[in-house]
Formats: structure tokens, C-alpha cells, sequence
């Protein structure tokens, strides 16, 4: 939970596929503002997935010029290829909007009672 997006960029990088993602998705807390331990990768191709996630697999901390305490891992998200996320993306803060607003319709109902 200690590295920012240049950091996840330079792993990336140090490991040989600096060209071959095109999306990055690195969550953050809402309180803090940290990482929350994990990072969405999307490559150009499936092999170059593949290749990835075998070459991060084990990977520690001394390997990565990170401070990570465990080893990393990689598995297949449930979203895949770009424009996928970017609509998974979409209806996702779409939803966000709706919850707000949906939110407070109901405390301003609960008000005039």
C-alpha cells in the first residue's frame, strides 16, 4: 500500500513491457489516499498478458526495488480489453451519480416528515 503510479509504471517498465499496456488503474483509499494494494493492468495482447502475469508471479519486494512485503501476484480480472474497462468505468460512476442523488432524495423525504 506504499507505492504511488510512477512507481507501479517503473516496475512495469523494469520488467520489459513499458510499451505494452495501455490502461492502468491504481485504486486509492478514500480516506488516505493510498493504494489500496493492487493495481489493474490491462496489455495489448493476450500473450503479452500472459507473459506478464508469469513474470510477476513471485516477484519480491528486492526484485521489484519496491517495499512490498509479500510477493506479488497476478490473476485475470473479470473485465478485459480496454474499451471494456473504459465502459466498466463509465457505468460505474454512473451508478456513483445515481446512489448521490438517490441519497439525497431520500434525506430530504426523510425531512419533511
Amino acid at each position: 500500500r506504499c507505492i504511488d503510479l510512477q512507481g507501479v509504471l517503473g516496475v512495469i517498465e523494469s520488467l520489459g513491457f513499458g510499451e505494452a499496456w495501455d490502461l492502468v488503474n491504481l485504486p486509492e483509499d478514500r480516506a488516505g489516499g493510498k493504494n489500496r494494494g493492487y493495481v489493474f493492468l490491462n496489455l495489448n495482447t493476450h500473450t503479452l498478458a500472459a507473459e506478464f502475469k508469469e513474470t510477476i508471479n513471485g516477484q519480491t519486494h528486492d526484485e521489484l526495488a519496491i517495499p512490498v512485503l509479500q510477493r506479488s501476484s497476478a490473476s485475470w480480472a473479470n473485465v478485459q480489453g480496454l474499451e471494456a474497462n473504459r465502459a466498466h468505468s463509465k457505468s460505474q460512476r454512473e451508478d456513483q451519480k445515481r446512489k448521490k442523488k438517490a441519497n439525497k432524495w431520500y434525506y430530504f423525504q426523510e425531512a419533511r416528515r
